[in-house]
């Protein structure tokens, strides 16, 4: 798993060195951040909305509140 995770890193930080400098930072923080549970939840087969949770991106659904 380890070389599938360095492959998706790499690439993931590929995409944001495309990025204007100020948003290369944040994706770049990002992907080291979230890269190794995002890796980890896709392998277990997680739902759309565990990994939206799991990368803070969910914006809540208001019918709960």
């Amino acid at each position: 798993m380890l070389m599938f995770q360095t492959n998706i890193e790499v690439e993931l930080n590929k995409l944001c060195n495309r990025l204007p400098r100020t948003l290369n930072i944040v994706c770049t923080n990002f992907v080291q951040t979230y890269s190794v549970g995002l890796v980890e939840l896709l392998l277990v087969g997680s739902s759309t909305e565990e990994v939206c949770n799991y990368l803070r991106l969910c914006v809540p659904n208001l019918d709960e509140m």
